[in-house]
């Protein structure tokens, strides 16, 4: 998917310390513990795919916390 390519390519090169694959495994990782809005435990069931998340503006909500969930603690 050219858009989804183009997007990740994007976030990757704004900021030299997410230009390698171990950030973007912590990004996954803390998603995953922190995150269960984005991972379906929402009313309708939707989940966040990689091209959500590399969007510009979602990235950056993921990135300051706005979808943490209130019960873990960081």
């Amino acid at each position: 998917h050219d858009s989804r390519r183009d997007k990740l390519k994007a976030r990757w090169r704004e900021d030299p310390a997410r230009q390698s694959v171990e950030w973007w495994r912590k990004f996954f990782r803390r998603i995953r513990q922190t995150c269960p809005f984005l991972l379906g435990e929402n009313p309708r069931g939707w989940t966040a795919d990689l091209e959500w998340l590399v969007t510009k503006n979602n990235f950056a909500k993921v990135i300051e916390g706005r979808y943490k969930s209130e019960e873990v603690e960081a």
